[in-house]
């Protein structure tokens, strides 16, 4: 015997907000982005276009949903969405230690973190 599940009000409303999303995407993607203009087909895949410069962006993927949409709009291989994360420079995460911990820097010899200013002597 097969028992039906019961969903809750709030199950079929996030179900719904998720569904009207989804047309949300798939609208923007077939009427607002336009080949050529915002984005290329190259070797199967969809490769982004800077507005301001029109280099290619080839690493740099649409979120939400956006790029897949391209991607059926377009006929090519659909890639599962990437989750993005964040990049910092080296000297960038330096500039914040120094920021967030004055009290150490350069006070003792035994404190690992030192201001650029400061070359240490091999």
């Amino acid at each position: 015997m097969h028992m039906l599940r019961r969903t809750s009000c709030r199950e079929q409303a996030s179900s719904m907000v998720a569904h009207k999303m989804c047309i949300h995407t798939l609208t923007q993607a077939y009427e607002l982005q336009q080949a050529g203009k915002q984005y290329i087909v190259k070797d199967d895949k969809i490769v982004l276009v800077d507005e301001n410069t029109g280099r290619l962006k080839a690493i740099t993927r649409y979120q939400d949903g956006m790029h897949q949409a391209l991607e059926a709009k377009e006929g090519v291989p659909i890639k599962k969405e990437t989750i993005p994360t964040a990049n910092i420079t080296f000297q960038h995460a330096l500039g914040y230690l120094q920021q967030t911990d004055n009290a150490c820097i350069g006070d003792s010899p035994t404190c690992p973190i030192r201001p650029l200013s400061q070359k240490r002597k091999l």
